[in-house]
């Protein structure tokens, strides 16, 4: 297992008073960090709705507008790891990526679509881009509508990065990589013979933050647009029940 607090040498830190962990096997994983970290009373798993050995007290599921997985299937006929069944062991729904304008006769029909239990509760998100790009140095986005943009994405659908951009009126040539892709070392060669070929004297790669740590050691002059997730309705309502759970299992107040 490889952990670190978030102290460590990488400037994107935003949580600066956690542990990571790292570890295939989750199971393993909680036992090591439990030794590592005696005190420890919470530990929030990431993509783990999957793993059975480990049961979690909380489960929040993820499903996005636009690919609900009770319109999805089973792999490999579609993406899901099992079936929509499944989806009753979370506690909390959260529809993502919505138009940030979506309308209460929407949210009404996806209620309705996602049939959740009586012990179930659902809340609607939305992503909003920040104006301030940072990495080699910062500055705001509207700076851009005159430089040439070299825009790299190794995520799974950048179609609301690429649309926004567009409505910032950028000028922006997209290279698009895998979710989750491992740049490697002619990657970044195509990288720079792309970019050395873009004729302009105001010109800078525009990446995601989640891309951005995968390539900042690697190329000169690159910056990133970060993301926060907001809730269009009763964000008080799901701070309250995460607030209650950690209260009741950890015994603190």
């Amino acid at each position: 297992m490889n952990y670190t607090n978030c102290t460590s040498n990488f400037s994107l830190n935003k949580f600066k008073n956690i542990t990571v962990a790292v570890d295939a096997d989750r199971q393993q994983g909680l036992k090591l960090l439990k030794e590592y970290k005696p005190s420890l009373e919470v530990v929030l798993l990431d993509d783990a709705f999957q793993h059975r050995k480990v049961q979690g007290g909380f489960n929040i599921l993820l499903t996005s507008y636009n690919d609900l997985y009770v319109d999805d299937c089973m792999l490999p006929t579609g993406n899901l790891r099992e079936s929509k069944d499944g989806a009753q062991r979370a506690q909390t729904i959260i529809v993502t990526k919505c138009p940030n304008n979506i309308s209460e006769t929407s949210r009404q029909k996806i209620t309705q679509k996602l049939n959740l239990t009586t012990n179930q509760s659902l809340f609607f998100t939305t992503i909003e881009y920040d104006d301030t790009l940072k990495g080699d140095s910062e500055f705001q986005l509207n700076e851009l509508r005159n430089s040439e943009v070299l825009l790299i994405t190794g995520i799974a659908n950048p179609t609301p990065l690429i649309e926004y951009l567009k409505t910032q009126k950028l000028k922006f040539k997209h290279l698009k990589y895998p979710d989750h892709y491992h740049f490697k070392q002619q990657d970044i060669n195509e990288i720079l013979s792309i970019f050395d070929s873009i004729d302009s004297n105001n010109k800078i790669v525009l990446t995601t933050e989640k891309d951005y740590v995968r390539i900042f050691e690697k190329l000169k002059n690159v910056h990133y647009i970060s993301i926060k997730t907001t809730f269009i309705n009763h964000q008080n309502d799901f701070d309250k029940l995460i607030i209650n759970y950690v209260e009741q299992s950890s015994g603190h107040r």
